[in-house]
């Protein structure tokens, strides 16, 4: 798992250097960071979840939707007892030591209960415990759990699993 490394420090600077750049050059947006909100599902969830903590003053906020905190590419691998999935610790421990104080940023998140989706609670709830050991809440940060909602239909693919 990432023995090429991760590309996502690459990918915001992709968007903070030269994607917004571009846009704000060719068309009539407002640039302020109260007015940019990032919004991603699955691994790409987890990205723009960095990318706001990276980079507040590009951005307002995040929806943060079926949010792959996993971090494995595959669901044999997460059942696999003999490997040791480190990638969620990390998850946790970056969020701790990086999440700006509660302020002007706010964060939603959402996962359903079934296929994929049906893994992330006990994940969901360690990033919930952070959002409130540093004060996140009322309209700084939101969860929902649609019922029945599936990983890949938030994601336009047929259930599949």
């Amino acid at each position: 798992m990432f023995r090429d490394g991760t590309k996502s420090d690459a990918y915001l600077r992709l968007m903070v250097e030269e994607l917004m750049p571009f846009i704000a050059t060719h068309y009539a947006v407002t640039t302020e960071a109260t007015n940019t909100f990032l919004m991603e599902s699955s691994q790409g969830a987890t990205i723009s979840v960095n990318a706001l903590i990276q980079s507040p003053d590009y951005f307002e906020g995040v929806a943060a939707m079926s949010t792959h905190w996993l971090g494995s590419f595959g669901i044999d691998h997460l059942f696999d007892r003999d490997l040791e999935n480190p990638v969620p610790a990390l998850f946790y421990k970056y969020r701790r030591e990086n999440l700006p104080a509660p302020g002007r940023l706010k964060f939603y998140f959402d996962h359903g209960t079934k296929t994929f989706d049906s893994l992330c609670p006990s994940y969901q709830r360690q990033v919930d415990s952070i959002m409130e050991e540093t004060k996140y809440g009322g309209e700084n940060w939101m969860i929902y759990r649609p019922r029945g909602g599936s990983h890949f239909r938030s994601l336009g693919v047929k259930d599949s699993i």
